[in-house]
């Protein structure tokens, strides 16, 4: 019987059963905080990292076609030379910035995009934004001007478009990830 026990014992045993206690406290709080971080690694490695790589897919390609414009205009030796080096950099980093993305782990429906999206960069690139910087570098305003119009407008949105839809499903897998982390706590 514990009563029977002097003090001292069951002053002891008493702590032990405190100290017992707070530790399965504490790992009941520790396992918490690695459950949280695990989400919030998820959350930052197969979205907001998506979501930045994306951007700055979009960003390099926007820009290139911001240079051809400038070369256009500016015809002048140096300018293109320039702007040529330029859109050379952009689209190695575009083409970086889209390898680091595809090795996320990507879904179902992120695959069917990025299947969409690479022809429509790639004709982007070698149908419209190649010729026409060759023809304004060649000094050719007139065909320049055509190509711009008839290739790099009409392929631009078709590259935009997947991509588009590509930061956008990035927001949805994010919100569905955390309200299936909500679901989780309340049920807890």
């Amino acid at each position: 019987k514990i009563s029977d026990l002097k003090i001292g014992v069951r002053l002891g045993l008493g702590f032990a059963f405190v100290l017992a206690l707070l530790a399965v406290i504490g790992g009941v709080g520790i396992n918490g905080i690695n459950n949280t971080f695990g989400e919030t690694q998820d959350i930052y490695e197969n979205y907001l990292f998506s979501v930045q790589k994306l951007a700055e897919v979009d960003h390099l390609a926007q820009r290139n076609r911001i240079l051809v414009m400038d070369m256009m205009l500016n015809p002048a030796p140096d300018n293109t030379a320039k702007r040529g080096a330029e859109m050379a950099k952009n689209s190695e980093a575009l083409d970086k910035a889209f390898a680091a993305y595809v090795g996320t782990n990507l879904e179902a429906s992120e695959k069917a995009l990025v299947d969409a999206f690479v022809p429509a960069l790639r004709a982007y690139r070698t149908e419209g934004l190649t010729p026409t910087r060759e023809a304004a570098v060649a000094g050719k305003k007139e065909e320049a001007a055509k190509l711009y119009e008839t290739k790099v407008s009409a392929l631009a949105p078709r590259m935009a478009e997947p991509l588009e839809k590509l930061t956008d499903l990035q927001g949805e897998l994010a919100r569905a990830k955390y309200e299936s982390a909500g679901n989780r706590k309340r049920n807890v």
